[in-house]
């Protein structure tokens, strides 16, 4: 490559250098997902595992671990 192709591809490759690790780093933050209902309370419900109803009336399907996640199920 010519001096002038160096420089032509060096200013093209610093926005990737910069915006490379950034897309990179948002990507593989833990996002999570999030659902609030809170008219459980009272409501005959059957759980299963961690699942339980909170004071404020929340199903609380998940608990401070990652890796376990709980079905519930409501008669109709």
């Amino acid at each position: 490559m010519a001096p002038r192709e160096h420089i032509f591809f060096f200013l093209h490759a610093i926005p990737l250098l910069v915006l490379l690790p950034l897309a990179v780093s948002t990507t593989t933050s833990n996002d999570s997902f999030s659902f609030v209902y809170d008219g459980f309370s009272g409501v005959n419900l059957t759980l299963d595992g961690n699942a339980k109803v909170t004071p404020d009336g929340l199903l609380e399907l998940t608990n401070d671990t990652s890796t376990l996640a709980t079905p519930s199920t409501r008669p109709r």
